[in-house]
């Protein structure tokens, strides 16, 4: 209490973060983390802990702070985590695992202030003046950026992930869609660097993978 009123009495208006990819470790044991689980049909357990901890956050705080960042970097959770698993919990792109990556659940804005993300993107230049490689710069903000921007503006995923990702993506509902959408106070933005963007299509021929899926190659 005394840090909270100290950095109050000097202007400074606090943003907490809930969750910087700090999962428990037991809770990672006891059913996966975010992963699809196979005793829930919808929402899986990690939806209600995390709703729990949040509620239990606001409750408590919510009388000094009065703007909540429920994630930050759900792209790098996501992709380096479960994609790549380059990030903890470790998890390598396993075709039979990984079809399913999780959204969040909205959480509740009542009176305890402002809720928001932090999203993150690299942002890409076109390597060429050509069609391809600008294409594939609106690509990289549509894996990065609006993997999780546009669903929260339009309730859905960009138009070109679905495109190349096909039947992976899970596809929102009409209900998740109108619950989903225009649910945040504020967007805050972890912006690193420019890269370039080159196009470059899949030849593998071998599964499908997280890393191949936008067609784009970054410098």
């Amino acid at each position: 209490k005394v840090y909270y009123n100290a950095i109050l009495y000097a202007g400074i208006e606090p943003f907490v973060c809930l969750f910087h990819w700090d999962f428990p470790q037991a809770l990672e044991d006891e059913y996966g983390g975010f992963m699809p689980h196979r005793s829930c049909h919808h929402d899986p357990p990690v939806v209600k802990d995390f709703v729990d901890y949040a509620d239990f956050c606001f409750r408590t705080y919510g009388d000094r702070v009065k703007h909540w960042i429920t994630i930050c970097g759900p792209w790098s959770y996501a992709y380096s985590g479960y994609g790549v698993g380059t990030f903890a919990p470790g998890r390598g792109y396993s075709l039979s695992e990984n079809q399913q990556l999780l959204e969040m659940s909205t959480l509740p804005n009542g009176e305890v202030g402002e809720i928001g993300i932090i999203l993150q993107q690299m942002w890409p230049i076109p390597y060429s003046q050509s069609k391809e490689d600008q294409g594939a710069a609106q690509r990289a903000k549509d894996f990065m950026l609006g993997w999780f921007m546009e669903p929260l503006i339009f309730g859905d995923y960009p138009k070109s992930m679905k495109a190349l990702v096909g039947r992976r993506l899970p596809k929102f509902t009409p209900q998740e869609s109108r619950m989903i959408k225009g649910t945040y106070d504020f967007i805050a933005l972890n912006y690193y660097t420019a890269n370039y963007s080159v196009n470059a299509p899949d030849h593998s021929h071998g599964k499908p993978h997280v890393a191949r899926d936008s067609q784009v190659k970054s410098l």
